[in-house]
């Protein structure tokens, strides 16, 4: 199990962010990932060039993660996560720009040495109901543990 609890500033407001995930060993190779997020933000008091107040809903996001561990230390998955709520609005206005986003991603991972991994991963969003939908990703990670 998990919790973060990071915390952010931009934007002219204060942001909070709150997880919570499990993991869960189905078999000897398998294992599945659970996990919610909400964030929050505080009243932005000099929104855009007239500094009007903005405001925003939390945002939530639940996702999924499968891994099939090929070896010890390789593995491929598959990620699906859900985005939504967020509404803001400016000087007490709705913007109707709730957020619904549902995304998926497919990886590769491999620990290089105990303390480095490589992860490569493709995906793409599935559906958008606010903003730009991302029709395709390629993400190349390497991490070093401390």
């Amino acid at each position: 199990q998990t919790c973060a609890l990071p915390i952010s500033l931009g934007e002219n407001r204060w942001k909070l962010a709150l997880q919570l995930g499990n993991t869960i060993k189905v078999s000897e190779a398998v294992s599945l990932e659970l996990v919610g997020d909400v964030r929050f933000q505080s009243q932005n008091d000099d929104f855009g060039p007239a500094g009007a107040t903005m405001t925003q809903k939390p945002v939530y996001e639940l996702q999924t993660h499968v891994r099939y561990f090929l070896t010890p230390g390789t593995f491929i998955g598959a990620n699906v996560s859900h985005i939504f709520g967020g509404e803001t609005r400016v000087d007490g206005v709705a913007q109707q720009d709730r957020q619904k986003l549902t995304k998926m991603l497919f990886s590769v991972g491999h620990m290089l040495r105990p303390d480095l991994q490589i992860l490569g991963s493709v995906g793409k969003d599935a559906s958008v109901r606010t903003g730009l939908k991302e029709e395709s990703r390629f993400n190349l990670r390497f991490l070093k543990i401390y």
